[in-house]
């Protein structure tokens, strides 16, 4: 996501058992459980990083294995959350910083979070 940051603690960057992209990628997720939910499809992550659909399953599946993420729901209406990230909604957040955040988004994922709410 466009200007924020993601973490990325040792336990995920100096995991030898995934690859760099699947670091990045749980930077990304992070990112996501940050302002809401995980909800965006392969597709979608694959066109954002230039990657393939199969290397964007790839890695989520590499942080699954290792138990860093948490897969709920099927396929397109799945959601990912970072398993030592609290729930977004125990933070107090207004709606104009919501709004903030969004502004920073690409048009793609501006539409992706109005559809959410």
């Amino acid at each position: 996501m466009k200007d924020l940051f993601g973490k990325l603690p040792g336990r995920i960057r100096y995991n030898k058992d995934i690859s760099d992209f699947a670091k990045i990628m749980y930077a990304e997720i992070y990112t996501y459980n940050l302002i809401g939910e995980c909800r965006i499809k392969n597709k979608e992550v694959a066109s954002m990083f230039g990657k393939t659909v199969v290397t964007i399953s790839r890695a989520i599946s590499e942080l699954h294995n290792i138990g860093a993420i948490v897969i709920s729901g099927e396929r397109d209406l799945r959601e990912i959350r970072v398993v030592d990230y609290p729930s977004f909604r125990q933070f107090a957040v207004t709606d104009q910083e919501k709004a903030k955040v969004r502004y920073t988004l690409p048009d793609t994922l501006k539409k992706f979070f109005e559809d959410l709410t």
